[in-house]
């Protein structure tokens, strides 16, 4: 496995609390500067201790319900659209209340992921320039860690997908593992009993293995198996797949192809491996080969046992050929 950061359980959880750690440290000590955060239809999510205050004053029965005290202006109108993180959507004067004791003040609204934020100033005009220059830097807080929060999702997604494709990947050879192949053959015999669809699979097993690594060691070993992937995949169709399942032995499952056609493609890169050698410095490489079709009444461990039975009979006939189970 390679050396980057595996995603751990909660990680996207805690970047919501680090997120929400942030929020509470730069606005609950400013004066005079009142916040919530709310959804599309203006339910509350959250509000610092001075809003909450402001709202019993203004005799707000339903604090939760925000965008239903939130007269002007309305608060559902403008979240309602789209627009990136931290745009400004309203700025001016916010009217919270019906009654006499409702509060007229300046504030703006932004837009916070699928809702919004409102901030407010609680002071007379003397003071609003300070405060709006204190909402314009929250404001720049905020968006940026909702940014840093953005890109932490994003980099989970990638770490998530890069560790799911090394968990379907030979780490030597770099073709498909035991577990995609078998992933991959269930759906084509679902294919094949719904639809009728042809497929076939063939065994491979480098010839003497075990005596090459003896001779020559493991190392000239693992060239000759990356190079024979090399060779597979190299002659193999697009949609065909390439995997190692054992120590030497490999499969390629080719779809919609019947046994004579698979044969016949195997036995291609059988012959390559005389006319054209593997490049490792070892005498030539030799394979044999077990092709069968998959049949419609097939399970997944009755092909592979066919496939099993003819190479071993290549094996039995004296390596370096190919053999079919119809």
């Amino acid at each position: 496995m390679s050396g980057d950061a595996e995603p751990r359980p909660g990680s996207e959880r805690s970047a919501h609390s680090a997120c929400e750690g942030l929020l509470a440290g730069l606005l609950e000590p400013l004066q005079g500067v009142l916040f919530a955060e709310v959804d599309a239809a203006g339910t509350l999510r959250r509000a610092n201790a001075a809003l909450q205050r402001l709202l019993a004053e203004c005799g707000v029965a339903d604090p939760a319900n925000l965008g239903a005290w939130l007269l002007q202006p309305a608060v559902s109108g403008l979240l309602s659209g789209a627009g990136e993180v931290g745009a400004e959507l309203y700025g001016g004067l916010l009217r919270i209340g019906r009654s006499e004791a409702g509060r007229l003040l300046p504030g703006r609204i932004c837009r916070a992921g699928d809702g919004g934020w409102l901030l407010l100033a609680e002071r007379d005009a003397a003071e609003c320039g300070r405060l709006t220059r204190q909402l314009d830097a929250l404001q720049d807080e905020l968006s940026a860690a909702h940014a840093e929060l953005a890109q932490r999702r994003r980099e989970l997604a990638l770490s998530e997908e890069r560790v799911q494709q090394l968990l379907r990947t030979d780490e030597l050879t770099g073709v498909a593992n035991h577990r995609q192949f078998h992933e991959r053959l269930e759906l084509e015999v679902e294919r094949s009993r719904r639809y009728g669809v042809s497929c076939s699979i063939a065994l491979a097993d480098i010839d003497h293995f075990s005596l090459l690594n003896e001779r020559f060691g493991s190392s000239a070993g693992d060239r000759v198996l990356r190079q024979f992937a090399g060779r597979l995949v190299g002659r193999s169709r697009r949609c065909d797949l390439v995997a190692r399942i054992g120590g030497e032995e490999f499969v390629v499952l080719m779809p919609e192809t019947g046994v004579a056609e698979a044969a016949l493609c195997v036995e291609r890169i059988r012959v390559s491996l005389a006319s054209e050698p593997l490049t490792s410095p070892q005498p030539p490489v030799h394979a044999s080969f077990g092709v069968t079709p998959l049949r419609p009444v097939d399970a997944p461990a009755d092909v592979i046992a066919r496939a099993d039975s003819a190479l071993n009979r290549a094996k039995q006939a004296g390596r370096n050929r190919v053999e079919v189970a119809g």
